[in-house]
C-alpha cells in the first residue's frame, strides 16, 4: 500500500469518525453548539473555518474544543519545566548587569513563546511568583522581577493576585 493511500485512508477514517460523533448529538444539541460557536470572537470563528473549511460549524467547534483539551494536557506536562526555568531566570531581570538582564529577557521571551495561551501563562507566572516570594530574602526585588516577567508575557501583574 502506498503512502498516499495510507494518508488518504487515514483522512477518510478521520472524517468518518468525526461525522459519527456529530451523529450522536440530537438536533437541539447540535444547534446549541452552533450558537456557542457563533458567540466566539470573530477572529476565533475565522480561525476555526480556516483550520477545517470542509467541516460543518458543529464539527469545527468540536475540533476546536478537542484541540483545546489536547493542548491543555500537553501544557500540563510542560508546565513544571517552564516554572523551573522561570524561577531560575526571573530574579536576574533585576540584575545590575545589563547583559545578564538582556539574557534573562531573551530566555523568558523564549519560554513565553512556548506557552500556548494567556491562561497557561498566568498559571505559570502565579506558580513562579509563589516560589520566588517563598524563598526570597528581598521581597522588593522579587516583586520587581515578577512585574518584569509579567511585562514580557503581556500579563498585568494584578492578574496574579486573583
Amino acid at each position: 500500500m502506498s503512502t498516499a493511500t495510507v494518508s488518504h485512508n487515514q483522512t477518510a477514517s478521520n472524517v468518518t469518525s468525526s461525522r459519527s460523533i456529530v451523529d450522536l448529538l440530537d438536533s437541539d444539541q447540535q444547534a446549541a453548539l452552533v450558537l456557542k460557536a457563533a458567540m466566539l470572537p470573530e477572529e476565533v470563528q475565522a480561525n476555526m473555518k480556516a483550520l477545517a473549511p470542509n467541516l460543518s460549524p458543529v464539527e469545527q467547534y468540536l475540533l476546536r474544543q478537542a484541540r483545546k483539551e489536547a493542548n491543555s494536557a500537553l501544557a500540563s506536562k510542560l508546565r513544571p519545566g517552564w516554572i523551573m526555568l522561570l524561577t531560575l531566570y526571573a530574579p536576574t531581570l533585576t540584575s545590575k548587569d545589563e547583559q545578564v538582564r538582556k539574557d534573562a529577557e531573551k530566555r523568558i521571551s523564549t519560554i513565553n513563546d512556548e506557552i500556548p495561551d494567556i491562561k497557561e501563562s498566568i498559571k505559570v507566572l502565579k506558580a513562579v511568583k509563589g516560589r520566588l516570594l517563598m524563598k526570597s530574602t528581598n521581597p522588593t526585588d522579587t516583586t520587581s522581577a515578577i512585574e518584569q516577567a509579567c511585562k514580557i508575557f503581556s500579563v498585568k501583574p494584578e492578574t496574579l493576585l486573583q
